[in-house]
């Protein structure tokens, strides 16, 4: 490692952002292509797709905002107009993070009712989706007023009011939840169907890739936990900010996999 990269981590944070960045939007490129160009029905679990892809775009311009900002530096080197820029990109960075996540989880759940046809399972995605709405409602109302003025979020020394952080551990324990149910969902219907073994294999692999994505958010929120009180914030975040890149970016490749079904049938023919 060398002494600049001892002083300076920001450089990681933003190869992160981008290769991830890069990896999702080729991945939402291809599902367009696929479900547009050669069937040509689009549904509205696409559109959600790409709106997903648009936050999870400006959470990546906000880290990148955030490393010119003294993220990836030590605390120390950062002055406070740079801490002060810097937890304002934090801000919006957390509200595209929220965004694209929600974007994703109801472009899977309507993907489920388009594909998914026992009436129990309907019935559990639409309880599903009044979970993700209701949460994520929740969670937007309590990051518009994160805190009273607005103002405080970045500048502490401001009179007012910021949520405890309980508030926050409870919205990140939801949304693991949630994560895990649309996981389950279509497990049960995969397994029942009288199609042949391999076919049942390449579906139950592709709806279980979301186990995947599972694990980066308990793994991001156990990092988040041990660094909450970091003496060195703006150093240690590094971490955090590359496992959000990657949690945003791979939910939304993973929601796109059961559309790509065209092209892994052929790239797997070829083999």
């Amino acid at each position: 490692m060398s002494a600049a990269d001892d002083g300076d981590r920001s450089g990681r944070v933003v190869v992160c952002a981008v290769v991830m960045t890069v990896l999702s939007a080729l991945t939402v490129g291809l599902r367009f292509y696929v479900r547009g160009k050669l069937l040509g029905t689009l549904k509205s679990e696409d559109w959600f797709i790409l709106l997903a892809l648009f936050f999870s775009i400006t959470s990546g311009a906000s880290v990148i905002e955030e490393s010119r900002h003294g993220l990836g530096r030590h605390v120390a080197t950062v002055t406070p107009a740079e801490m002060t820029d810097f937890w304002k990109a934090s801000y919006f960075d957390t509200l595209s993070y929220n965004f694209s996540l929600c974007c994703t989880k109801i472009s899977i759940l309507l993907l489920y009712l388009r594909v998914l046809t026992p009436d129990y399972i309907r019935k559990v995605i639409w309880v599903a989706f009044g979970i993700v709405v209701l949460y994520n409602a929740w969670a937007f109302a309590m990051e518009l007023t994160i805190c009273i003025p607005l103002a405080k979020e970045w500048d502490p020394s401001l009179p007012g009011y910021c949520h405890p952080t309980s508030v926050w551990w409870a919205l990140t324990y939801i949304h693991i939840a949630t994560d895990f149910m649309l996981f389950v969902i279509p497990i049960p219907v995969v397994v029942t169907m009288t199609i042949p073994t391999r076919r049942k294999a390449g579906l139950l692999f592709v709806f279980t890739l979301g186990l995947f994505v599972c694990l980066i958010s308990v793994v991001r929120t156990i990092i988040l936990s041990r660094l909450l009180d970091s003496a060195d914030p703006m150093w240690d975040y590094v971490v955090i900010a590359n496992w959000t890149s990657a949690e945003t970016n791979a939910a939304i490749i993973c929601a796109c996999m059961p559309t790509l079904r065209p092209v892994l049938a052929a790239l797997l023919k070829q083999r």
